[in-house]
This record gives C-alpha cells, sequence and structure tokens, in this order.
C-alpha cells in the first residue's frame, strides 16, 4: 500500500502481505478450532465424570432409602409390640375391675397398681421417642459450656458413685497417666446431656450385673484420634455381656436382646439410641465391647482443646 501511494520506491510487497495474511489467519483459526475441540472434549469428559457421580450418588441415596424403608418398618413393629403388650395388659385388668372378678379391695389395689405402672412405661415409651427424634432431625438445642477435664472427671465419678452404691454394686473409678497431661485442658458440653448419657450406660450396666457381685467402673482415658486429642470415658461392668449377635445393634431403636424394651425394667429400650445421638450431637464417637458372661464395656469420646 506504501508502494501504490508512492510513499517509498521500492517493490511491490502485495503478493506477500496477503500471503503472509492469509497463513496468519489460517493459523488463528486452526487454533481456534483447536482450542474449541479441547474445550469439547474436556466438557464431555466432566460431563461424563458427572454423569457417573450422580449415578454413584442416586445408588447411594437409594440404597439410604431402602435401609430407611426397612429401618421404619422394623421401629413401626417394634413400636408396636412395645405399645400392645402394656394395652392388651391394662385392657385385662380393666375388664377384671369392670367385671367384679376382683371383689377385694387389696386385689383392686394390686390391679390399679399393675395398670399406673404399665401407664407409666407408655409415657416414658412415648416421651422417649418424641425426644429421639428431636435429636435425630437436631431440633434439641445444645447448650454448650467449656469445663476442664479434670473437673469433668471428678464430677461425674462423684455424680455416679453414690447411685452405683445404692443400687448394691461396687463403684470404681481410674484415670490413665495421659489424663495428667490433659488437666489444662478442656471440653466444651453440654454437661446435663452428658449427664443423660452416662445414666442410661449406668442403668444398662445396672441391668446386667449381679446385685451382689456386681462391679461397675468409670475409666477415663486421653487419646489422639485423627489429630485431635479426645477423652474417653468408658462404663465397664462385670454383668452377663452381650451376645455377639446383638452386639452390633445395641444402639438401633428399640433394640435389646430380644428386639423390643423392657418396660419391667423401667426402660424404654430408647436409652441407647438416645445416647449415641448426643454424642454424635458433640462430635465425638461411642461404642461397645463385651463377651459373654465376662461382661461389657460402653465407651464414648469427648474432642478437647487447649485450654485458652
Amino acid at each position: 500500500m506504501l508502494y501504490y501511494n508512492e510513499v517509498v520506491r521500492f517493490g511491490d510487497l502485495s503478493p506477500v502481505g496477503l500471503l503472509a495474511i492469509s497463513i496468519t489467519q489460517s493459523f488463528v483459526i486452526a487454533s481456534r478450532f483447536a482450542g474449541a475441540f479441547a474445550r469439547e472434549e474436556q466438557l464431555s469428559r466432566e460431563l461424563m465424570e458427572i454423569n457417573r457421580n450422580l449415578e454413584r450418588t442416586v445408588e447411594e441415596r437409594t440404597a439410604d432409602i431402602r435401609k430407611m424403608e426397612a429401618s421404619r418398618r422394623a421401629l413401626l413393629g417394634n413400636i408396636s409390640h412395645d405399645l400392645n403388650t402394656p394395652v392388651m395388659l391394662i385392657q385385662g385388668c380393666v375388664e377384671a375391675l369392670r367385671s367384679g372378678i376382683v371383689k377385694d379391695e387389696a386385689g383392686r389395689m394390686r390391679y390399679l397398681e399393675i395398670m399406673s405402672k404399665r401407664m407409666d412405661g407408655l409415657t416414658r415409651l412415648i416421651r422417649d421417642l418424641f425426644e429421639l427424634a428431636k435429636l435425630e432431625d437436631r431440633r434439641i438445642g445444645m447448650h454448650f459450656q467449656p469445663i476442664s477435664v479434670d473437673e469433668f472427671v471428678r464430677h461425674v465419678s462423684a455424680q455416679f458413685r453414690l447411685e452405683i452404691i445404692e443400687g448394691g454394686r461396687r463403684f470404681e473409678a481410674e484415670q490413665s497417666e495421659e489424663i495428667a497431661r490433659a488437666a489444662r485442658m478442656e471440653l466444651n458440653v453440654d454437661l446435663d446431656r452428658i449427664e443423660q448419657v452416662l445414666t442410661n450406660l449406668v442403668d444398662n450396666a445396672l441391668a446386667h450385673t449381679d446385685e451382689e457381685k456386681g462391679v461397675i467402673r468409670f475409666r477415663f482415658d486421653c487419646v489422639r484420634h485423627e489429630e485431635r486429642e479426645e477423652l474417653t470415658v468408658s462404663v465397664i461392668d462385670n454383668g452377663t455381656g452381650i451376645p455377639e449377635a446383638d452386639l452390633p445393634h445395641v444402639f438401633e431403636r428399640l433394640y435389646q436382646s430380644g428386639g423390643s424394651g423392657d418396660s419391667r425394667r423401667g426402660r424404654s429400650g430408647l436409652g441407647l439410641a438416645i445416647a449415641k445421638e448426643i454424642i454424635l450431637a458433640h462430635h465425638g464417637r461411642i461404642g461397645a465391647e463385651s463377651r459373654r458372661h465376662e461382661g461389657s464395656r460402653f465407651w464414648f469420646t469427648l474432642p478437647i482443646s487447649e485450654n485458652k
């Protein structure tokens, strides 16, 4: 263009320029197409990975739904059993009183006492069911407060010593050497709820130990788990133990040996399930170990941290 406008006097370079422009444009277009194809291939791979993940998620959710449905059916069956037994007994007592079979006042009072105990059991079962449902849905607020490990150990030991002794069992408490190292550390817990957990564990130990030779022992350990310090609280007894087949299910709702709650002992069968939900709300772990006729160990952990 400079040549045709007589700005410069040397050579006509138009063919060379057009060739250079054509080559450059071809390179640019080819680069853009190559980039587009590469992005398309990348998107295709990502879409295939998303589809695979979605399929896995759907399969997992389907399996979870099936498990939940099976659990729901089992729960409804257990609830029906636990409700039907006392209701039938109460109905029998009412019929006996209404028909006049029981003539004396002492007999009537005995029937009324039986009915009262069964009604107390039903009330306890319904209350525990509501509490467990709220815990599982995280609709019960926890009132977390800091407490030192040393103070926590002293508090729960003193709290349950008298209860266990009054229950006719010997109480023992022991601490690992690591507890001394945790003296400057603290827990962030809802103390009332943790006491509820321990109450359920102690009640379970009392129900399965002999009144004359029974020993219930609290053990406190400080352990490291997944890069964090934890306080492990164990409730150990020398009772009848738990059958191996029942051990994986002890924290399930309404599960006991035989599959239902034992209202005769004043227990709804939900205590351990409630304990599990409380510990999970504290970001802890809970478990059980046992051998038949050699006693049981129920344990749970609570995260601990440096006391600022």
